[in-house]
This record gives C-alpha cells, sequence and structure tokens, in this order.
C-alpha cells in the first residue's frame, strides 16, 4: 500500500473514531445514532409533525429500521406518533417534551463544538473536504460502504 494510500485510509480512520467517540454511550437501551439522526430531522429540520417515509428519505435508510427506531424512541417517550389525518396509511412522528430535553445532550454537539474551536482557515477546508465527499461520491471513488484495492 503507498504511503498516500496509507494516509488517507488513516484519515478515514480517525472520522471513523471521532464519531464512535461521539456516541460512546451504547448500554442497553442507550440511543442509537440512527435515534440521534431521527431526533436531529425532527427537532432541527422540520417544524411540527414528520411523516415517518420523509423522515425515511431524509436520514438515508430504509423505512423498516426508522420504523424500530421511532418506537424505540417512543419507549424512550422522546417523540410521540399519529395517523395523518388526510392520509391515515401515513405515520406523523413528532418530538415530545423529552426529545427536545434529549436534543441538548445530542452526542454530535462535541464534535461541532471541536470543528467550533479550529482554526477558520482549517474549518473552511473541512467543510470543503466534506462537501467534496458527499456531495458527488460517484466522482470520487466507491459509493460509501463498498470498497476497493483498485
Amino acid at each position: 500500500m503507498a504511503t498516500e494510500d496509507r494516509s488517507d485510509l488513516a484519515a478515514a480512520l480517525l472520522m471513523e473514531r471521532l464519531v464512535r467517540e461521539a456516541y460512546s454511550d451504547r448500554g442497553p437501551g442507550s440511543v442509537t445514532p440512527l435515534q440521534w439522526a431521527i431526533l436531529r430531522t425532527i427537532g432541527r429540520v422540520a417544524p411540527g409533525p414528520c411523516p415517518q417515509s420523509w423522515i425515511a428519505r431524509y436520514v438515508g435508510v430504509t423505512a423498516a429500521p426508522v420504523s424500530r427506531a421511532i418506537r424505540a424512541l417512543e419507549r424512550h417517550g422522546a417523540v410521540a406518533t399519529g395517523r395523518d389525518p388526510d392520509d391515515g396509511r401515513q405515520i406523523n412522528v413528532e418530538l415530545t417534551r423529552t426529545g427536545r430535553e434529549m436534543l441538548r445532550e445530542d452526542p454530535i454537539l462535541a464534535i461541532a463544538a471541536r470543528i467550533r474551536h479550529m482554526d477558520p482557515d482549517q474549518k473552511v477546508a473541512f467543510r470543503s473536504a466534506l462537501q467534496h465527499l458527499f456531495v458527488a461520491p460517484e466522482q470520487h471513488g466507491p459509493a460509501l460502504g463498498e470498497y476497493s484495492d483498485r
């Protein structure tokens, strides 16, 4: 493996470690990264009740894991669900007071704090690199979740 390839792998592993450390509470009954993403989506992106199908599309996963995560969040008291009055097939999800309180302790805020303390030029470079990785991934090698050593 070339030195540049090792450096790229090392950078990817550091990103993984940073995110893993943010979600260090992994005991039974703890809130999972997907559940945090759902709470964030409802609390920061969408005002009012959100259709469960929209949440799934927004966080980029299929309906089944989102449905399971929402049921777990209901057990935590973080969200309330109900049928859409205009379309009874659709489930709407809304944050509760507990969910809003939980968002104040969102583990992703620790990463945001680290970014906030970066030098302004580092922030610009970091944001640019992230946009480069996520906006047009097909231009930058295999999709996330795929691996190729070619």
